[in-house]
């Protein structure tokens, strides 16, 4: 599978697909469909999808992913999160911002949780996330993630400057 990454890389999308492909289907079929490393075949097939343009098939194996990662592994954990960090890309991509925003919320949300409400991953994580809310544009608020969640996490009020009161 890093051979279909490095192609992706290179710009070689149809001999990257051609190998997530083939990756996909022979780990559905020698382990299964939600065993975790056929679920990182299939999100690696989905960015391929997203980046050469068939966004909404990405995001529906990452839809797959998502479910199926928090089954196993829980909302919290890395692989769960990278799913559905995703998929709020692929979502913000479609125009569909009413639905990655709530998907970039509990990320935030989550990240907050597990590594609390101070540390570097945390903030870092809640940052990324606010920053794809906002299309990249660092001086905009990001009111959204609070308002949604309304967590008492000092990161996320200090993060998105969002006041005491309002959270």
């Amino acid at each position: 599978m890093n051979l279909g990454v490095l192609l992706q890389e290179q710009g070689q999308f149809t001999d990257a697909r051609t190998l997530f492909d083939a990756v996909v289907l022979g780990r559905t079929e020698s382990l299964g469909a939600s065993n975790p490393q056929t679920l990182d075949a299939l999100m690696n097939r989905a960015t391929l999808l997203a980046q050469c343009g068939e966004k909404e098939l990405a995001k529906q194996q990452l839809e797959t992913v998502v479910e199926a990662y928090s089954a196993q592994l829980g909302p919290c954990h890395e692989d769960t999160l990278m799913a559905k960090f995703n998929m709020g890309i692929v979502m913000r991509e479609l125009g569909q911002m009413e639905q990655a925003t709530p998907v970039f919320a509990s990320i935030a949300t989550e990240l907050a949780e597990k590594f609390g409400g101070d540390h570097p991953r945390g903030t870092a994580g809640a940052q990324l996330c606010c920053l794809n809310l906002q299309g990249g544009d660092r001086r905009a608020p990001c009111h959204e993630v609070v308002r949604l969640h309304n967590q008492p996490h000092s990161v996320l009020r200090l993060l998105l400057h969002v006041p005491q009161s309002s959270a």
